[in-house]
Parts: structure tokens; sequence; C-alpha cells
């Protein structure tokens, strides 16, 4: 039975027809699809804003870099050169500046690794050191591509022809012929090349810094010659095919710090007149 309820007497209501609470069990009205909608939205959000304060301390933690290692630099703490060595090194006696370059060598090889690249850079750095005095050239350089041209002096070239740059042989002078890779276009092909060959090493680092002091393609590198990367930088598109010829070089000048002579091949080279004419 439907009862009835009036408002006033004119008006009378059904319970079925709005909804309100019957007398005796009330029933809550039920929201609409919209307003459950709206309501399971805010719930959520609530849900979710709690849920990013609780993590979020984690969250900023592993955003934090990570420590770095210490990097040791075993030649932080400069050896200082012999001071007689440097005025050998001048002489225009040719015994005394190898003895004054050994000197050099020596107040330095013990940091270099106790293996056949110590052993190399021994063997080389003295005539380098000369040489560089000679013709104005960074001896950072003229070790550096001795130490990549060569494979640390291991390459065949360079143990049975003592030719440590790969410099090819023309054909009035003492050459070998022997297969060798180039790049050309970015590309690597094998070849076959006269090489030069030379009575020892330093016969062969005479001869290159001879070549990159004289010859004029690298006219606009000497200019650089007190400044080892930019002489590097503007002697490798005319000397080398290897597109990473600067960077395989620079590594190997930073890692050996084999511009430790530099400056004081640069003072004694400037007392002669062809360098400061540069």
């Amino acid at each position: 039975m439907e009862r009835r309820y009036a408002i006033d007497q004119d008006h009378p209501i059904s319970v079925r027809d709005r909804g309100v609470f019957s007398p005796r069990v009330q029933s809550p009205i039920t929201p609409s699809p919209s307003l459950q909608r709206a309501r399971l939205a805010a719930s959520l959000s609530l849900f979710g804003l709690a849920a990013l304060l609780l993590v979020s301390p984690f969250i900023s933690a592993s955003r934090v870099a990570p420590p770095q290692p210490v990097q040791i630099d075993p030649f932080a703490d400069a050896i200082p050169l012999p001071a007689d060595a440097e005025e050998k090194l001048s002489s225009a006696d040719l015994s005394a500046q190898i003895e004054g370059a050994s000197e050099l060598i020596g107040a330095i090889e013990s940091r270099w690794p106790d293996d056949h690249r110590r052993s190399f850079l021994v063997a080389v750095a003295p005539g380098a050191l000369g040489s560089a005095v000679e013709h104005c050239i960074p001896p950072s350089v003229t070790v550096g591509q001795a130490v990549l041209e060569s494979g640390w002096g291991r390459s065949g070239l360079a143990k049975r022809h003592k030719n440590l740059f790969g410099l090819k042989a023309g054909a009035s002078s003492n050459g070998v012929e022997l297969s060798t890779t180039e790049v050309v276009s970015g590309k690597a092909r094998k070849t076959r090349e006269r090489f030069r060959t030379y009575d020892d090493y330093r016969a062969s680092v005479a001869h290159h810094d001879r070549l990159l002091a004289d010859d004029p393609r690298y006219a606009a590198a000497r200019a650089h010659w007190e400044n080892w990367p930019l002489f590097l930088a503007t002697v490798a598109p005319t000397y080398a095919s290897d597109p990473k010829y600067v960077a395989r070089i620079s590594q190997l000048v930073k890692t050996y710090r084999l511009d430790e002579w530099d400056a004081l091949v640069t003072r004694v080279a400037r007392r002669r007149a062809s360098c400061t004419e540069l």
C-alpha cells in the first residue's frame, strides 16, 4: 500500500515519487552517475597526493649524483729538472746536448710504467729534445707521434729499420717496400709503399723534425711551435690521414706528460736565431 504524506492538504506527494524517507525504513538518496564519478576522482586524487608525499624523499635522494672517484695525478708533485741540464742542452757540442737531454729524461723516467713503454721513451726522448731545440719543434708532439706510429717501437718498421714515423722513401733514399694501411676518404685500404730506413732512432727523429721545420706544407704550424696543441692541430690535416690523429696524440701527451720539457726546450731554442724568427 502506498502511503501519502502531504505538505499541505491540496498537494499530497508520494514517497515513491519523491524518494524521501519512508516512515519505517530510511533509504539514502542514490547519487547520479556523474556525481559518483566526481567523488571517485576526488578520492583517487587525494590518495595519489598522499602516496607522492610518502615517496618523494626517496625520489629526491635517488636523483642525487653518486660521488665520483678521486682522480689521482701521478705527476701532480712535479719533479724539479736539473738546472745544469738546460745549459748542456743549449751547448753547441753534440755530446753535451746528449748528456743534458739524458739528465732531463732521467729526472722523470721513474714515473713512467716500468715496462716496454719506459724503455721506449728513454730510448727516444733524449734525441727528441735535442732535435726540438735544433728545429724549433715541440718535443711532446714528436715523442707522441713516435709512440703512436711505431706502436711503442714494436712495429716491424721500427724494430728492423728504425723508422719510427712511417716516413716514405724517395727515389734516391734508402728504402724498403712494405704493406701498409692507408685511410682514404674515411675508408681503410691495404697498399704497398717504400719506407725510409735509418741507422738508429736519433736519425729517424732528426729527419722527422727536419721535415716539419722545412717543408712548406707545415709553414702555418711552425708559427705555433711554442704551443703543442695548436702545432699538432695545424700539422695533422696534412701529415696524417687518420681523422682521429689529433685526439690519439693528445691523449698520449697528457697521459705520459710528454710536454714536461716543452717550456725548457722553448727557452733553449729561443737563444737560436732560427727560432726567434718564427
